[in-house]
């Protein structure tokens, strides 16, 4: 049957230990093996560590070699699709077709975890432009006007709304930087990654409405610390993402942008975490880092868009840049629409390719309703998911497309979401149907 968990982990805080200065406490398993590691890391000779896998489970091993260096994780390949024993009829398009013998088998839907990292600096409490230009909130971080909304009220209103709309069942969580007024980042969110429900709404409301604006802005540290965290939270399954919400550049620790970059967003994709980044009126000359964060943490808003770390600060365009919107609270809504939709996303496993298949694009998908009905095939479709309806193969961290993960898209998505009772086949030996 379709596994319906989502959980999901809203990154906007940090995890590991607590950290001031921005502090960059980096992940990895070196306590015995209670979490991965990246690929050549110095490690224990003749030592074996667990890791994660692509179905976000901490069920693989990575051996040290003689040398002291970490090999690559090795997994499971099957990511838990069954082979079907009942109701194995085959759609339409396909049970009169000679050229092929499509095997069906059950397969589960991913879940997705993640961590929201909030912003909370001083900066946060200016009014919005062209009331409060950003300079004038950088020279004199108060709000000109305090009858007028400031960038902290309308984050927090939108936030609780997107709350509001997010699935039952999905993994949330919380967290702040900074949090003491400086650099300081919390180890563990403010509100732990629980799934969601109306007690987990009501906890992450009530968060926003306590906490307030103060301290520097330790991008770099918070957002280690929640790759972290995500790394070693087992009860982060899946499809993972961090979520950092910011309106300025790094002001604790700037050299340490590198590792960040360099080190942490690699170590972060190999263990499945995605990071949105949202940047609020403010964030204009961290441009290039936001930009150059999204698109290597495999979130970037299109193929061709502009990020280059050495470059100039005001220039880039991979993340979801709020700063030259007129309605901050409306370009704001549509940015968390976007994470949410990647919430809601509808992702299934792929059984292994094996010597049965004549190629590894032989794939279709088959939806059966209410799990006995009348089965059906989606078509194949290319582009923006959103946008589309039918299937098509998720997207590696290389931008290729992931043969491991179908992603239904469009109205195919939202039929499975509206059928309790809906059982997704994943049929493999045959040319994916298309329409002539």
């Amino acid at each position: 049957m379709l596994k319906r968990g989502l959980a999901l982990a809203l990154a906007l805080g940090a995890c590991g230990t607590d950290a001031a200065s921005g502090g960059v406490s980096s992940g990895g398993g070196g306590d015995g093996g209670s979490s991965s590691s990246p690929t050549g890391e110095a490690c224990t000779p003749g030592k074996m560590t667990t890791c994660y896998c692509p179905d976000g489970a901490k069920s693989g091993m990575q051996a040290c070699s003689s040398k002291g260096v970490l090999g690559s994780c090795e997994c499971d390949v099957d990511l838990n699709p069954l082979p079907s024993t009942s109701n194995g009829g085959l759609c339409a398009s396909l049970v009169n077709n000679t050229n092929c013998q499509a095997t069906p088998y059950v397969s589960k839907e991913l879940p997705t975890s993640m961590l929201f990292v909030l912003d909370r600096s001083r900066s946060m409490v200016c009014n919005l432009p062209p009331l409060q230009s950003s300079e004038e909130c950088e020279a004199n971080p108060q709000p000109v006007d305090r009858l007028q909304p400031s960038k902290w009220r309308i984050t927090r209103e939108s936030l609780s709304s997107a709350f509001e709309e997010l699935p039952n069942g999905a993994l949330l969580g919380l967290s702040y930087f900074s949090n003491n007024g400086s650099c300081g980042v919390n180890s563990e969110p403010a509100v732990s990654l629980v799934a969601l429900d109306d007690g987990q709404r009501n906890a992450l409301t009530d968060s926003l409405n306590t906490v307030q604006p103060d301290g520097l802005t330790p991008i770099v540290g918070a957002t280690i610390l929640a790759y972290n965290h995500l790394h070693e939270e087992i009860k982060a399954p899946g499809n993972r993402f961090v979520v950092l919400i910011t309106d300025g550049a790094e002001s604790c620790n700037p050299e340490a942008i590198g590792q960040l970059l360099e080190t942490e967003v690699k170590k972060a994709r190999d263990a499945n975490i995605r990071t949105f980044v949202i940047g609020a009126p403010g964030s204009e000359n961290a441009r290039n880092l936001l930009s150059e964060l999204a698109f290597r943490g495999g979130t970037a808003v299109s193929n061709n868009c502009k990020h280059d770390i050495d470059g100039p600060a005001n220039v880039g365009d991979c993340h979801l840049d709020m700063t030259t919107s007129t309605d901050f609270a409306a370009a704001l809504t549509a940015a968390l629409g976007t994470v949410s939709s990647a919430a809601q996303g509808c992702e299934f496993a792929v059984p292994p390719t094996n010597s049965s298949l004549s190629d590894e694009d032989d794939v279709n998908v088959q939806y059966t309703p209410g799990g006995s009905g009348k089965p059906e095939c989606f078509l194949p479709v290319q582009g923006d998911c959103n946008s589309v309806d039918g299937w098509q193969f998720a997207t590696g961290s290389d931008g290729q497309p992931d043969r491991t993960k179908v992603v239904l898209c469009g109205s195919a998505c939202d039929r499975i979401r509206a059928d309790p009772a809906a059982r997704v086949d994943i049929l493999v030996g045959c040319e994916p149907i298309t329409v002539i």
